[in-house]
C-alpha cells in the first residue's frame, strides 16, 4: 500500500488496525528490496526525515527510482 502513496493513517484504516500497529510492522520487518534489473541509464534520488514511532526517533529516509 505504500507502493501506491498511502499514509500510515491509510492502512491502518483499511486494515482496520491501530496506527501503532502498522508502525510496529514497519520497525520490525526486515524486507530488502531487490532491483528489478541490474543497471539504469538515470535513477532520481531523493531524501527526506521523518519521525518512527515518536519525536525522539527521527530518521533519515533516503530512496531512488526510475521515472520510466
Amino acid at each position: 500500500m505504500f507502493v501506491r502513496r498511502a499514509s500510515i493513517r491509510n492502512v491502518a484504516i483499511i486494515e482496520s488496525i491501530s496506527i501503532n500497529k502498522v508502525l510496529s510492522v514497519l520497525v520490525n520487518s526486515n524486507y530488502v528490496s531487490t532491483p528489478q534489473r541490474r543497471h539504469y541509464d538515470r535513477l532520481e534520488i531523493d531524501e527526506f526525515w521523518t519521525y518512527v514511532g515518536s519525536k525522539q526517533n527521527k530518521i533519515w529516509l533516503i530512496y531512488a527510482y526510475h521515472r520510466i
